[in-house]
């Protein structure tokens, strides 16, 4: 292997690692915000509603991280990319998940705050967030579980 290709190996698995960790900590605080949003779902008292309106504003960036973990450019390296490409699978899996849960919290907040009577809607989304928040952490386990038989093995 060459010095420059090792170069690139090494750069590679920084900005992967460094996207990975982002991703699994931005991961963990959306599913808390989903906790929050459930918590706090039919507010009764105007403290209540503006802090169901401020998770909105406590949500990662998750287009960000989509965009990041897409950006980086695997080495042409085939036994390289055979050992990184399930840890780029998952994170780039988590990435697009946390986007859909992003979009669906969005849109209840909008539609709790819009004037009308009728929360079929919201307990739809809220429905649909079940789901995603459940295969977030499914695949986050699995990411996880990966990232420790890794460094045990020395892969890393």
């Amino acid at each position: 292997m060459s010095r420059d290709n090792q170069k690139n190996l090494v750069q590679f698995c920084r900005e992967l690692g460094l996207i990975v960790n982002e991703i699994l900590n931005s991961s963990n605080k959306l599913l808390s915000a989903l906790v929050e949003l459930l918590r706090l779902y039919r507010p009764k008292l105007q403290d209540e509603a503006e802090e169901f309106y401020d998770i909105r504003f406590n949500l990662p960036d998750s287009v960000g991280l989509l965009c990041d973990i897409q950006k980086i450019t695997m080495p042409d390296d085939d036994e390289f990319y055979d050992s990184v490409a399930p840890l780029c699978e998952m994170a780039l899996d988590i990435a697009n998940r946390m986007v859909s849960a992003n979009v669906i919290i969005n849109d209840i907040i909008t539609m709790y705050f819009e004037p009308s009577n009728n929360d079929m809607y919201i307990h739809l989304c809220l429905t649909m967030l079940n789901p995603v928040s459940n295969s977030i952490l499914y695949i986050r386990s699995k990411l996880e579980n990966y990232l420790r038989r890794q460094v045990k093995y020395g892969r890393t």
